[in-house]
């Protein structure tokens, strides 16, 4: 915790730090132009002074027929150079030899020529001032300059940074002017501080007569540079800031630590002081004695303090200083001024704060906190309004600069963030303090937008944005500190949900990249704080109410982007896209968490198959009403829920119809049905309408094969052939559908469920007859017959099916052709196949043995029974072949008892001394001589039949 608070108590530091780093880096060049622009204008006005003059003296001399004087024109004539500038503007030699000539040739004109003499003086005193200040500027201009790959004409109107104006002045102040004056002042403000503290020490005189005298000092010396203010303005200005910073010091330590003065008083004078001080630097336009004056002010209570001095009178002294400051902004454009009453008063407050703060101190510190805030906002709005009304009389004139020069960033942003990071300190363990606090402050902020916008004496666009930007910042900084992390995180959502939408109104793309942040760290806000948190409605926690506000803000600004955003705007439709999804992820999301906490197990995925129905219906409903494309692909997402309760059904569930599942399946179809039935006039949907009405299929055989099963469980052991059989129920009922249904939706979509449903379809029973194989046809109660059990009731079904789709295929052009010889051939081994089966289920059901493959393979008498079969299925392909002439036939036959054969030799032989062996050598060789007989080899194709012998 004591870490938490000296960071967070670096963050003025860091502020001041960032400030003066920009200073050194940018404000020399910046500094140096605006000088030079500046002083160029004054020798423009001392040169149109001295023309003037020039032009009297010559109506004199015409007037008394007297020779002319040297005309003045050729001494201070302007000049583009500002060397040229320098020597002839500041010619002291011309000025003189010009009124010594006056004197000697027309002493009757003394009278005339003295005022005229008088205004030269004063014209060669202003210039021999400015002279030596534009040497020095040109000597540093010279040196910027040198790094520049371009010129900048002098007349370009430029703003400098206040802190790279501070540096210069810092410069020029011990480097140009009265250097020495300057310095003795300081050095005389330290030395009374030290003599004050002396005195204070060795009890020499009273303290009465001590501070009397020095304040009458510094009232001195602020009378004394008063009269110097037209012949030495500059030495004048420098010691009226040393009086006024003596009689600050005076006044503090007469208050603060001796208590000779009440507060009332004290107060009073003080405020008469300021005034007195922002008044004489309006008067005189005199930003330097304001800036000596403020130094002095903030550095008094440090050069005497004593450690003991009593913060409630610190603070309201620096209070004053910045009401004078407050003062001074309504008249004057001084952001240096600001810029050092801010940074002082952040400095000093800041190392109270950390060296003699206590809790008892709330109330005071307070509303220091709260004037300082209010005070630094004034003077940033007084600084815009200033400066915004001399950029508007500079444009009038014909020139350009940035619109966005009269927004101070150190007053406007810097006070509320320095004000808060106090405030946090102050309220550290009283959130609801500083979310109240935060809240407060936005509002005021929204509040003084609102001022700005509507007043129509001065417009501050750019200031009005940035302090609606601060209400926003403070108001969604209230939420995370008043409330959990569930409803902080639905708060932020909204939040950035409305500024989506006033940004795709103003068609402010920062503005929609920030509410698309906010609804990004609500996310973050909820996961990091997920535990529920009960609402006034026990089943409702607040958990899954800020997942819903959530996804409802997502689905907001989808909407909002699709019906606000222009053409031209790509992100629109990601934006679009994206926030559909992100709402969609965030509705169910939270709908599944919620359920999966307070639900029962069996009960979880029925009421998750309802929550997804409603959710279709409403979402049907805002489309109609709305008419968002985008809602119609919300049937994508039903499906797969069905899919996803449905799997969740077949684990958890003994059947479909348990647990309301009797009536929530037809339910769900019927609506799915209708969903598919709009879908065919939806232009989202129509793309993929073809696969959507496939996967209701498969998933309708599933239900139906999960209920067939489980239903014949019910009545048959489960390794019975009538819940084996039970499996193919659903693809059965459905494939016959497919080619009995001649209505909606087969005949509007044949080729969705000819093709897309039916192979999926086709495969999932021929694994399933290949799975049969292995099953003994075990038909308990009932006895085994062959053809008239399910195993083979179920074969004979599936393949005249298959049979009739593969003819409406051929007819209707839907599948490739295929060669009829291929399609026999596969039918032939397909039925071959069965067949041997059937004969191993007889014998397994009739005679007893095991229905095992490797008991079967030993056994003599099976291997005889298939001997004997298939050297009678040869004979008959054999015969066949021969009477329908097809050459391809009777060679396949001839390679079946070629089979036979060897099996006899191979396999039949083993079995000595048995019946079987005799039976099946006697039948097959029998009918290896009928056949040769009776079936000889057709002919070739287009060949001519060989002779038979």
């Amino acid at each position: 915790m004591e870490l938490l608070i000296i960071l967070v108590g670096l963050v003025p530091l860091v502020v001041i730090g960032l400030v003066v780093w920009n200073f050194f880096l940018q404000g020399a060049i910046s500094e140096l132009r605006f000088q030079l622009k500046r002083s160029s204008e004054q020798i423009t006005a001392l040169n149109k002074q001295i023309t003037e003059l020039t032009q009297q003296l010559s109506s004199l001399f015409s007037a008394t027929n007297k020779s002319s004087p040297p005309s003045l024109m050729d001494v201070a004539a302007p000049n583009t150079e500002v060397d040229d500038v320098l020597e002839k503007a500041s010619a002291p030699s011309a000025v003189t030899e010009v009124t010594a000539h006056v004197s000697s040739s027309a002493i009757s004109e003394q009278e005339q020529l003295a005022t005229a003499h008088e205004q030269a003086a004063v014209a060669q005193h202003h210039a021999e001032e400015e002279r030596e200040t534009l040497s020095q500027q040109k000597h540093f201009n010279d040196q910027a300059w040198a790094t520049k790959e371009t010129s900048v004409s002098v007349d370009d109107t430029y703003q400098p940074d206040v802190i790279s104006r501070l540096m210069t002045f810092i410069i020029n102040y011990f480097t140009t002017g009265n250097v020495v004056v300057r310095v003795g002042v300081i050095v005389l403000l330290f030395g009374v501080a030290f003599l004050l503290k002396y005195v204070a020490e060795q009890d020499l005189i009273s303290i009465e007569l001590r501070l009397l005298a020095v304040c009458v000092l510094g009232a001195g010396l602020l009378i004394f540079g008063w009269k110097l203010r037209h012949t030495r303005r500059v030495y004048g200005l420098i010691v009226q800031g040393g009086g006024i910073g003596i009689i600050y010091l005076t006044l503090f330590a007469a208050f603060s630590y001796y208590q000779l003065l009440s507060s009332l008083v004290t107060f009073v004078l003080m405020l008469s002081l300021i005034g007195v001080t922002a008044y004489l630097a309006i008067l005189q336009d005199a930003r330097s004695m304001a800036i000596l004056a403020l130094v002095a002010g903030f550095l008094a209570p440090v050069l005497i303090s004593t450690g003991q001095g009593n913060y409630i009178h610190l603070f309201s002294f620096y209070l004053m200083l910045n009401i004078g400051i407050a003062l001074i902004a309504w008249f004057k454009a001084w952001r240096l001024l600001n810029v050092l009453g801010f940074i002082f008063t952040v400095i000093i407050a800041s190392a109270w704060g950390v060296a003699r703060y206590h809790s008892s101190f709330f109330v005071v510190v307070e509303f220091f906190i709260i004037a300082f805030l209010v005070l630094y906002t004034l003077i940033g709005l007084l600084y815009a309004r200033r400066i915004k009304m001399q950029l508007a009389q500079y444009i009038q004139q014909g020139g350009w600069i940035n619109s966005g020069l009269y927004v101070d960033s150190t007053m406007v942003l810097g006070s509320p963030i320095v004000a808060f990071t106090w405030q946090t300190l102050l309220t550290l363990h009283k959130p609801n303090v500083l979310a109240f606090s935060a809240l407060i402050l936005g509002c005021c902020y929204f509040g003084l937008a609102r001022v700005i916008k509507s007043t129509t004496v001065l417009t501050l666009p750019l200031l009005g944005q940035v302090y609606y930007a601060l209400g926003l910042l403070f108001c969604s900084i209230s939420l995370p500190l008043a409330l959990d992390g569930q409803w902080s995180s639905a708060a932020w959502a909204i939040e950035g949900a409305g500024l989506i939408w006033l940004a795709l109104r103003q068609l402010n793309r920062r503005l929609m990249w920030f509410g698309i942040l906010l609804q990004l760290l609500s996310a973050v806000i909820f996961l990091f704080d997920i535990t529920p948190n009960y609402t006034l409605i026990a089943a409702l926690p607040s958990n899954w109410l800020a997942t819903s506000l959530i996804s409802l803000a997502a689905f907001f600004s989808a909407y909002w982007s699709f019906k606000l955003a222009p053409v031209n705007w790509r992100s629109s439709a990601w934006l679009e896209t994206i926030g559909w999804l992100w709402g969609l992820c965030w509705w169910y999301g939270g709908a599944i968490e919620h359920f999966d906490m307070f639900v029962a197990d069996r009960w979880f995925f029925t009421v998750l198959l309802v929550f997804a129905v409603i959710t279709s219906v409403v979402l049907q409903g805002i489309d109609e009403w709305y008419d968002w494309p985008l809602l119609q692909s919300h049937i994508w997402l039903f499906i797969t829920f069905i899919a996803i309760t449905l799997m969740g059904f077949m684990l958890t569930k003994e059947s479909p119809i348990s647990d309301g599942g009797y009536w929530l399946w037809p339910l769900t179809f019927m609506w799915l049905v209708q969903q598919l039935w709009r879908g065919d006039w939806m232009p989202w949907v129509i793309p993929l309408r073809g696969i959507n009405h496939a996967v209701c299929a498969w998933l309708l055989a599933v239900l139906f094969s999960w209920g067939g099963y489980e239903f014949a469980l019910l009545w048959f052991n489960a390794r019975s052939a009538w819940v084996f059989s039970a499996l193919m129920l659903g693809p059965l009922l459905i494939f016959a559908g497919i080619q009995f249904h001649h209505t909606w939706p087969v005949t509007a979509h044949q080729r969705a469920y000819w093709r897309l449903t039916a192979v999926p379809l086709l495969a999932v029973m021929l694994l399933w007859q290949l799975i049969s194989l292995g099953h003994s046809g075990n038909s308990q109660p009932l006895v085994y017959i062959p053809l008239l059990n399910p195993i083979d009731l179920v074969w004979i079904g599936s393949w005249l099916l298959t049979i009739r789709w593969w003819i409406r295929c051929r007819r209707s052009q839907l599948l490739p052709r295929v060669e009829y010889q291929i399609l026999y051939g596969l039918l032939g081994i397909v039925a071959f196949i069965w067949v041997n089966f059937i004969i191993a289920r007889v014998l397994h059901h009739w005679v007893g043995i095991y229905y095992d493959f490797s008991t079967l393979f030993s056994t003599a008498l099976v291997q005889a029974v298939y001997s004997i079969f298939w050297a009678a299925t040869g004979a008959a392909l054999m015969f066949c072949s021969t009477r329908i002439q097809w050459r391809w036939l009777w060679v396949c036959a001839v390679v079946l008892l070629s089979i036979v054969v060897i099996k006899l030799f191979l396999i039949d032989l083993s079995s000595t001394g048995t019946l079987a062996r005799i039976a099946a050598f006697l039948v097959v060789g029998g009918l290896l001589l009928g056949i040769g007989y009776i079936s000889p080899i057709p002919p070739a194709e287009n060949k001519e039949t060989a002779d038979p012998s």
